[in-house]
C-alpha cells in the first residue's frame, strides 16, 4: 500500500489542521492497515474500522499521560512505526525512549488490563466472540507487561515482551481472535 494512500484515507476523514501526526504501525502486508493519529483538538483514545484501515486517535495531552506509563497502545506505534504525517514521531520517540517506569505504570497498566477485561465481557454478553477474543489478547498484555515493568525500567515493543517471556495463554488467545471468524463459518464451534 502507497503512503498517499493511506494519507487520503484518513484526511477525508480528519481535516489535516486538527492532525499534530498520523503513524503507520504494525504488519505492513496484511490485509488491514494500521494507523495512529494524533490530533490537536480535545478528543479522547477511540479507534475504529474505515474500509481496510484500523484508525486510532487520540490527543496530544492523553498521548503524555500514556506515554508516561508505558501504555502499549501508545508506545507500540511510536516504537515500531512510520511517520506518515507531521514532524512529531522523532520527539516521541526521544522522549519515549529517555522515560522510565515509575511508580505509577505497574498499577496503571493492571488498571488498563482490567478496563479491557470489562470490554471483553461486553462483547462476549453480545455474542460478539470475535472482539471478545481480541479484546482478551489486548487483556493478557497488558497484565504481561505490567509483569515485565516490575522488574525493568525501559519501555520494550510487543515483539520483545514476547520473546522475554512468552505466554502460552496470549499465544492460545491470539489464535482463538484470529482463527474464530474460520472456525465459525465451517462449523467447527
Amino acid at each position: 500500500m502507497k503512503i498517499e494512500e493511506i494519507r487520503r484515507s484518513f484526511t477525508s476523514i480528519f481535516p489535516t489542521k486538527f492532525i499534530k501526526t498520523a503513524i503507520w504501525y504494525g504488519n505492513k502486508k496484511g490485509k488491514d492497515v494500521d494507523v495512529f493519529i494524533i490530533l490537536k483538538n480535545k478528543i479522547s483514545y477511540n479507534n475504529f474500522q474505515h474500509q481496510e484501515f484500523d484508525i486510532s486517535y487520540i490527543n496530544e495531552i492523553k498521548v503524555i499521560e500514556m506515554l508516561s506509563n508505558f501504555d502499549p497502545l501508545i508506545t507500540e506505534p511510536i516504537l515500531t512505526g512510520q511517520e506518515i504525517y507531521g514532524e512529531y514521531l522523532p520527539a516521541l520517540k526521544k522522549k519515549l525512549l529517555s522515560t522510565r517506569t515509575n511508580n505509577n505504570t505497574v498499577q496503571y497498566l493492571m488498571n488498563r488490563a482490567e478496563e479491557f477485561y470489562n470490554w471483553s465481557q461486553k462483547h462476549f454478553g453480545k455474542n460478539d466472540h470475535k472482539k471478545g477474543f481480541i479484546t482478551l489478547t489486548f487483556v493478557i498484555s497488558f497484565i504481561n507487561f505490567a509483569n515485565y515493568y516490575r522488574h525493568h525500567g525501559e519501555v520494550i515493543t510487543f515483539k520483545k515482551l514476547v520473546e522475554y517471556s512468552p505466554d502460552d495463554l496470549l499465544f492460545k488467545t491470539m489464535e482463538l481472535s484470529k482463527n474464530f471468524r474460520r472456525i465459525k463459518m465451517h462449523g467447527k464451534h
